[in-house]
């Protein structure tokens, strides 16, 4: 048991499994929604990647923050802020009329 003792008392640990749930609940709307617009969900799931990479980033530094491990872990959070507007901004513009290369619109029939 007291194998386990670490991993339950790290917060990222429930950060990670907090943000894989919402993955798995979001991921179908988000990339409906994109294709819906015509885009592909590449940026999504590069969004996605670095939600997962800056704290495992950080826990791979053992709280040893050296300027490396810093300047890594704020680009990383500036392109998730980044990618979040992009992606923002994009989710909620109106749909294609008609169809675009994912299928039909739902919202605009032909």
């Amino acid at each position: 048991m007291h194998l386990l003792t670490p991993a339950l008392t790290n917060p990222y640990m429930y950060y990670t499994a907090l943000f894989g749930v919402v993955i798995v609940l979001a991921a179908p709307l988000l990339i409906k929604r994109m294709h819906d617009r015509g885009h592909s969900s590449a940026i999504i799931w590069i969004h996605f990647a670095l939600g997962y990479a800056m704290p495992i980033s950080n826990e791979m530094s053992r709280g040893n923050l050296t300027t490396a491990v810093m300047i890594m872990a704020m680009t990383m959070l500036g392109l998730s802020i980044v990618l979040f507007f992009i992606i923002l901004v994009r989710l909620c513009r109106d749909s294609e009329k008609g169809t675009n290369k994912y299928g039909p619109s739902s919202k605009y029939p032909d």
